[in-house]
């Protein structure tokens, strides 16, 4: 699918839809069959795994729909741009399962999203206030909303800094300094 999306692609159209319905009708095989002589269905349907199995085998359907042939040159087409730019990560999914670490990842997970909702709480509140500082500090000419000065704030926050908005006053400098220390240890500072 990554092939079909270059200006110049080595597989033809047919070729690749061959190709991509005989992975679909592989994956469609195999989550059936696990269905079929699985003990209790039900378990099995509420299993996340086998849901992304499902969803790497749905499109099968699809591309019948699509008429197997896909291109991503129509812009308004989202079955083709389905296709082709998520189906290859849900078939990636259906490796996870594979993975013992992944299991670790996910309980580790688990455990820091007991204190998560108090640092998105903490983090959001430093947000506004650093926002609302950047807003009265800056010239309207510079940072002309508070939304852009929230723009600002995440950006430095998360340490992208993008350039696109920076500070022109020394007061907006110092506050945006502070900001970009205190967000940095904010970082540092351990969930679980």
């Amino acid at each position: 699918t990554l092939l079909q999306t270059l200006e110049w692609s080595p597989l033809s159209s047919s070729t690749a839809a061959a190709l991509e319905i005989g992975i679909d009708a592989l994956f469609t095989l195999e989550t059936s069959l696990r269905f079929v002589v699985y003990p209790n269905r039900r378990y099995f349907l509420l299993d996340a795994f086998n849901l992304i199995d499902f969803c790497a085998a749905a499109p099968m359907v699809l591309r019948c729909m699509a008429g197997f042939a896909v291109s991503i040159d129509d812009k308004e087409d989202w079955l083709g741009h389905y296709l082709l730019c998520f189906v290859p990560v849900l078939r990636l999914l259906k490796i996870l399962r594979r993975y013992r670490q992944f299991h670790l990842l996910l309980k580790a997970f688990r455990l820091a999203g007991e204190a998560l909702p108090v640092m998105l709480f903490c983090y959001f509140v430093g947000l506004l206030l650093f926002a609302a500082l950047i807003y009265t500090c800056e010239r309207p000419d510079n940072v002309e909303s508070l939304s852009q000065a929230m723009w600002l704030t995440v950006v430095t926050m998360t340490t992208l800094g993008y350039g696109d908005v920076t500070p022109k006053t020394s007061a907006g400098k110092i506050v945006v300094s502070i900001l970009t220390v205190t967000s940095t240890l904010y970082m540092a500072v351990p969930l679980g």
